[in-house]
């Protein structure tokens, strides 16, 4: 097979693909602007927005989140994008994509007057816990704040800003702090404010936190050729997007293989650590690409 074959396999030619990066210091400014200045990848637009200036303003916000206050931004996307920018994709940076993004894009389409954040529901059953501290009524999963669409040009018609700003304060001086940060807060907001929630199907998000429930959302994992073989047709569901949402990531661990053949070709509902070994074996096929892939 073509070395470059999986970035050909996941390069549109119908649409423009548009990347807004949320940048927190200088040195990565400059580092991603030089990486993505040598790539010369077709139907794709890039650009970059300096947040340090609104991360300052969210020193008073005490999260235990391994990322600080920094997730945050998420919720600043209305106000940090151009107002031209109606719509957008939210993604963490710790996932792989597994079909094309225009799939989850088609899905604004279905969101009704009201709906303007589009999330998927959260996976692991600690979060509940979580809810219940600051929520006394909670029910239900809740939602996981990796993967979102936010209708833009609906959210800048509300009080958003201060809606979510001031469930932050009133949260923070109920429990002192929050736990998954960000996720704590867009879930109070979506539990107050049903009206507002399209919930994406849980293939856009499956997440590998550890104690994460597969059953929450079962799939097995083919390989595109496995997927090619079988027409296309398989008992389990594939994931679209998959969320290494653990502490330990990739680039972690020290190992240089991980098989994962009986993954690949196998269509059974996999588990939590078999999901984790696939995430890292295709993360690692996509690392040792050469560079002339992105030319």
């Amino acid at each position: 097979m073509n070395d470059c074959q999986p970035v050909m396999n996941n390069v549109s030619t119908t649409y423009t693909t548009v990347f807004h990066f949320l940048i927190t210091t200088i040195s990565l400014n400059s580092q991603l602007l030089n990486l993505m200045n040598t790539w010369k990848i077709r139907n794709m637009e890039y650009h970059f927005y300096s947040c340090s200036d609104y991360l300052a303003d969210f020193q008073w916000i005490q999260s235990e989140h391994n990322s600080g206050a920094k997730p945050f931004l998420k919720l600043m996307i209305a106000t940090i994008l151009p107002s031209t920018i109606n719509k957008v994709i939210v993604l963490d940076i710790d996932i792989l994509l597994n079909t094309d993004i225009i799939e989850l894009w088609n899905h604004f389409d279905y969101f009704n007057e009201t709906q303007s954040i589009g999330i998927g529901l959260e996976q692991n059953p600690y979060f509940q816990e979580v809810m219940t501290r600051l929520e006394s009524d909670w029910k239900g999963y809740g939602y996981n704040n990796g993967v979102l669409l936010l209708h833009l040009s609906k959210l800048r018609s509300t009080n958003w800003n201060h809606l979510w700003l001031s469930i932050t304060r009133r949260a923070i001086e109920h429990q002192g702090y929050l736990i998954t940060g960000e996720q704590d807060i867009l879930n109070l907001i979506l539990f107050r404010f049903q009206y507002i929630l399209y919930e994406i199907p849980c293939e856009w998000n499956i997440q590998l936190s550890e104690g994460s429930d597969v059953q929450r959302c079962p799939v097995s994992w083919l390989t595109y050729a496995e997927l090619k073989k079988r027409n296309y047709t398989t008992i389990v569901k594939q994931p679209k997007l998959i969320h290494i949402n653990h502490l330990t990531k990739p680039d972690d661990i020290i190992a240089n293989y991980t098989p994962t053949e009986y993954i690949d070709q196998s269509d059974v509902i996999l588990k939590q650590w078999e999901l984790y070994d696939k995430f890292v074996s295709v993360y690692r096929q996509y690392t040792q690409l050469n560079e002339s892939c992105f030319q």
